[in-house]
């Protein structure tokens, strides 16, 4: 999947107040959260020499946005597109349906106080709040 530049631009621009929460394992991410520069909450997997060999943390992503409340952020936006962004919409303030890749699933945007599907009206959205 390519990646979109100016959700790239956005993020590196903003590095100290954007976290990617992701169901994904760590060391599938790795390179992408290095070229962005963002931190991150992911799934970890244990792996010796670059072999699965197993999973050592399944990530819940309403966890996730709770611990970023624990950090001291009072409003925190979520954007997601699936199903498993469910957890994290409820725990957040403001909630961004995002299809950028494919359409975001029914429930999501029930509960989305904004929904786009192009890169730049994300990011004017985000600029926006």
């Amino acid at each position: 999947m390519p990646l979109q530049n100016n959700i790239i631009e956005f993020i590196q621009d903003n590095s100290e107040h954007c976290y990617i929460i992701t169901g994904n394992l760590d060391i599938w991410i790795k390179k992408l959260v290095e070229k962005i520069g963002c931190n991150y909450y992911s799934a970890q997997a244990d792996y010796e020499e670059d072999k699965l060999k197993g999973l050592k943390l399944a990530i819940n992503k309403a966890e996730a946005v709770k611990d970023l409340r624990k950090k001291g952020y009072e409003r925190i936006v979520v954007v997601g597109d699936g199903m498993n962004d469910v957890p994290m919409f409820e725990e957040g303030d403001i909630r961004i349906a995002f299809g950028g890749v494919h359409p975001p699933v029914l429930s999501l945007v029930k509960l989305s106080d904004y929904v786009t599907y192009h890169e730049k009206s994300l990011c004017n959205i985000l600029k926006m709040l």
